[in-house]
């Protein structure tokens, strides 16, 4: 498995857990990136925004459409 391919697919993981509600530190630790920090640089290297501005974007287009 490439690093290019598992960082990938830590992401998907990391995104799918934010989206489950957990907090980035906990995702940061149960998608295998060593730190926060890790997967903040990765995770907007990725999507354009760190997981906490996802965070936020995932809450304002859940109430938006309530």
């Amino acid at each position: 498995m490439t690093h290019q391919y598992q960082t990938q697919a830590r992401l998907i993981l990391a995104r799918k857990l934010l989206r489950l509600g957990a907090s980035p530190i906990q995702v940061a630790q149960d998608s295998g990136f060593c730190d926060q920090s890790h997967l903040n640089r990765q995770f907007k290297r990725a999507f354009g925004t760190t997981p906490g501005q996802f965070v936020q974007t995932e809450k304002s287009s859940r109430w938006s459409q309530d």
